[in-house]
């Protein structure tokens, strides 16, 4: 359960149920939704359709593939990820190494005047898209159940994942500046098929449409197998705690791995809801939309986790025998410089949404007052 797991922990059944109701309702379907819909409109540029919206075909068949896969297991889901996710840093290595070698040759181009186009820079919107390309690192922990010696391979794979791709995304911004020339790069919506297309002509950019969609096919079906994993804790645990409400005593305990038939269900929810919020707010073929509607409730529910490590942290810290507190640097500095990043995103993400989409933030808040006033009917656990 990952995120959701940490909220039960830390501030018992209520917190963490509102949580998992924005999730199902509102955060995974605007994340997924978005690499679906990005998805759809990559595909779209490689073989266009001559039909209405034609985007979400796109879109809708690439969740569906996703689901299927996953649905026959978790081995079945983790490789094509793999060979998904190797596609994608081939592609990007390719990139920059074209980048520098057309620096190195003097190929680079001179901006065309008639792409230059006036921007405003606002750092609040910018960090919502520039942070949401790291997304995705909290997600390990939704698979700490499913994973052989957990302790040791979740922190690696925090770790590795985040250094990689830092390090590719420095490379791939520089490939960018130097082969183009940093004006070029600044004016440019597709830096990176201008690149390709010094070299490679029309070609380059086709590879360049080929490569997004695999690498936006990659991210949809990652957190289809990630954000499985919480919805089904948050279904499983719902339904453990209304069935209890009449007994007393009981607690709400997260399983050490998932059921395969609460997987299930979960897949299936996922694909419906996420195939709804692409058809309520992506009929326009505006990705970015889905992204602001579910970024709010994403940076407070990670404000929330932080915050219940400080509180699990310090209770763990009392047992002398404690075998699972993990050494953090700068503790508890580094965690509330995350925290205060949380706050400064959370009022970004409401103010752009305020201003540019009010309706979704209308019934974003209302799910949001909906799953408050549902938790009220949970049973108090004991921890």
């Amino acid at each position: 359960g990952g995120d959701y797991h940490y909220l039960l922990q830390g501030f018992g059944p209520r917190v963490a149920w509102v949580f998992g109701w924005m999730q199902l309702l509102v955060i995974r379907p605007g994340s997924v939704g978005f690499f679906a819909l990005a998805f759809g409109l990559a595909a779209q540029q490689l073989m266009p359709l001559a039909v209405p919206a034609p985007w979400l075909w796109y879109s809708a068949g690439a969740l569906v593939v996703s689901t299927l896969v996953n649905l026959c297991g978790l081995r079945e889901g983790l490789w094509m990820q793999s060979v998904l996710t190797v596609a994608k840093v081939l592609g990007l290595l390719l990139i920059i190494v074209v980048g520098c070698l057309v620096a190195t040759l003097g190929e680079s181009r001179e901006l065309d005047q008639n792409e230059i186009t006036p921007r405003t820079f606002d750092p609040g919107y910018a960090m919502i898209l520039i942070l949401y390309a790291y997304g995705g690192w909290n997600e390990v922990g939704y698979l700490g159940g499913d994973v052989r010696s957990a302790r040791r391979t979740i922190p690696r794979t925090l770790g590795y994942g985040l250094a990689v791709v830092a390090v590719l995304y420095t490379l791939l911004n520089l490939a960018y500046a130097v082969g183009l020339g940093w004006t070029t790069f600044q004016n440019s919506t597709s830096p990176a098929a201008k690149i390709l297309a010094i070299p490679f002509g029309a070609a380059g950019e086709t590879a360049m449409h080929v490569l997004l969609a695999v690498t936006l096919f990659g991210a949809l079906h990652g957190s289809l197998i990630t954000g499985a994993r919480l919805t089904a804790a948050f279904v499983e645990d719902t339904r453990r705690n209304l069935r209890q409400r009449s007994v007393t005593g009981g607690s709400l305990r997260s399983s050490p791995a998932t059921p395969q038939s609460s997987l299930t269900f979960a897949y299936l929810v996922e694909f419906a809801i996420t195939l709804a919020a692409l058809l309520l707010v992506g009929r326009h073929g505006d990705a970015e939309a889905l992204i602001i509607f579910a970024s709010p409730p994403f940076w407070i529910g990670l404000f929330l986790v932080a915050a219940a490590l400080l509180r699990v942290r310090q209770c763990e810290l009392n047992d002398v025998d404690s075998r699972t507190i993990f050494r953090v640097p700068c503790y508890p500095w580094t965690v509330l410089l995350f925290m205060a990043t949380c706050v400064w995103m959370t009022w970004s993400s409401l103010v752009y949404a305020a201003n540019h989409l009010t309706n979704v933030a209308g019934g974003v808040g209302a799910i949001f007052v909906a799953g408050v006033l549902l938790s009220l009917f949970l049973k108090k656990a004991d921890f």
